[in-house]
């Protein structure tokens, strides 16, 4: 894939980003979109450290790198992670071009039916790849925020981060777009899995869903 720098109006700043992309660009400098990671950062109550799926070009790694002193961010595509490189060479902020999920093991990645081939954003796991999956639990940290926006594999995400999310009892955001289905992820089973850990949801956003615990 080819690359070009655009300048975002809303961010003022130039990124590195795919050039087939079309709508990840539209998405992520939408009204409701852009300023996401600032929006959710008022509702933590410390800001240490924040895991970040899917990284995409690096727009919210970025954007959270100002807020939190440690973000980690994984994004599994390679054309997509080296824009994140990029645009996030924070010290602060960890890159792994892993995707994440229940286990440990090698994946590979597909367009999102919802979407199409001009969307960098919408790619899903597929069992099979030559793409490293890890767990949120593998990764050996203690977070205040786990922000995940991985189409639709937010439920096995969870699944692998179970002693982390008991442990620290982090703030929890998710996309909802109804892609979890297919995986066996409808968005009832992750609100009572989480219900089952002592979270409920705080706030909906349509786009997007915030879980809070019940001692948070």
């Amino acid at each position: 894939m080819q690359f070009e720098n655009r300048y975002s109006k809303r961010h003022d700043s130039t990124f590195l980003w795919p050039k087939d992309d079309v709508w990840a660009w539209k998405w992520l400098n939408k009204k409701e979109h852009w300023d996401l990671p600032n929006k959710i950062s008022t509702l933590c109550k410390n800001k240490e450290t924040v895991i970040q799926a899917g990284g995409n070009a690096g727009l919210y790694p970025l954007l959270y790198s100002k807020i939190f002193n440690t973000v980690i961010t994984c994004e599994p595509d390679p054309d997509n992670y080296y824009c994140l490189t990029q645009n996030a060479p924070s010290d602060n902020v960890v890159k792994y071009p892993y995707a994440l999920g229940s286990d440990i093991r090698l994946v590979g990645l597909t367009t999102n039916p919802l979407w199409d081939i001009q969307n960098s954003g919408a790619l899903k796991i597929k069992d099979s790849g030559n793409i490293k999956q890890v767990t949120i639990d593998s990764l050996n940290v203690q977070p205040d925020l786990i922000h995940l926006d991985i189409e639709g594999f937010e439920g096995p995400a969870l699944e692998g981060a179970e002693a982390t999310i008991k442990s620290y009892t982090p703030l929890i955001v998710l996309e909802t777009n109804g892609s979890g289905d297919e995986y066996g992820w409808p968005q009832l089973k992750i609100d009572n899995l989480l219900k089952s850990w002592g979270y409920s949801v705080y706030l909906n956003w349509g786009h997007d869903i915030v879980y809070k615990h019940e001692n948070y």
